[in-house]
């Protein structure tokens, strides 16, 4: 129940814009499986949380900012290549449960790496968040990108970082 009740005060005033977390000075509090939580400030001062998988020169990560009204959705390959502010499709499916359908941009970090990001609006938090901690994987497909592979996401241990990276949130929120 408070597990419930948290994850809905979180969830009901969630995550915009998101300034690159590589400037935020951030602490992991949580690790299990392929997943990290991580809780810090961004450089306008902001609380920021983020739960992160990476390997294979891929990074995926999920980030709120105290003050935003959505979760941030990063996706970081080595492999790719292009400029920023491109708009590519993509569906994002746990375990075959339903496709999320949505557009990303990407971006370039400081090395050069190119990502893509997309928000999970306020009203969406709260199922993409149960199907984040129910699954056992997450492939996301670029469908109208030949050059792009799908990613198959091992969550492995989301089950564990979810309760984390919820109160992370709330603290932020009340903060």
């Amino acid at each position: 129940m408070i597990r419930q009740t948290l994850a809905h005060l979180a969830i009901g005033l969630l995550c915009t814009s998101l300034p690159a977390l590589s400037q935020a000075r951030m602490q992991t509090i949580a690790s299990a499986g392929a997943w990290s939580v991580s809780e810090g400030k961004a450089d306008d001062g902001r609380n920021t949380c983020a739960a992160q998988a990476q390997g294979d020169g891929k990074l995926m990560r999920m980030a709120y900012m105290a003050g935003d009204n959505q979760i941030t959705v990063q996706l970081l390959n080595t492999q790719w290549s292009g400029r920023a502010g491109l708009q590519v499709d993509l569906t994002a499916e746990f375990d075959r449960l339903g496709a999320w359908r949505t557009s990303a941009r990407s971006f370039t970090t400081g090395d050069g790496t190119v990502g893509l990001q997309f928000n999970i609006p306020s009203a969406q938090i709260d199922p993409w968040v149960r199907e984040f901690e129910r699954s056992q994987h997450l492939v996301i497909r670029f469908p109208t990108q030949r050059a792009m592979s799908d990613w198959r996401v091992s969550l492995n241990g989301s089950d564990r970082v979810v309760m984390p990276l919820v109160l992370c949130m709330a603290a932020a929120i009340a903060a």
